[in-house]
């Protein structure tokens, strides 16, 4: 878990984007989701060269998953990269019909 010479490899932009690409909404994948977190916890910790890649980071654009669009939920984001969750005017039940809801 405190493996200094492990976490000093992660500081490589390519591994820490992976790490970073698993934690992305998937119902199927969950169990990955969580052990990248517990990862990427673990080579931010104590590693100054770590954080700085990833303080360095910037969003590109929001991901409208299908399983966001089904919860009736959308996701924007402004030309300043700030990021907004909204619940939308639609959202599709699990047996693929579409219904209207009030955004409160």
């Amino acid at each position: 878990f405190k493996s200094e010479e492990e976490s000093d490899g992660m500081a490589n932009r390519t591994a820490l984007h992976m790490l970073l690409s698993c934690t992305g909404l998937s119902p199927e994948y969950l169990g990955i989701r969580e052990w990248a977190i517990v990862a990427i916890r673990n080579v931010l910790a104590g590693n100054l060269e770590n954080q700085r890649i990833v303080g360095e980071l910037e969003a590109q654009k929001p991901v409208q998953s299908a399983e966001l669009e089904r919860l009736g939920i959308q996701v924007k984001m402004n030309n300043g990269g700030k990021v907004s969750v909204r619940r939308s005017s639609r959202s599709i039940s699990q047996n693929g019909t579409k219904s209207n809801t009030t955004d409160n």
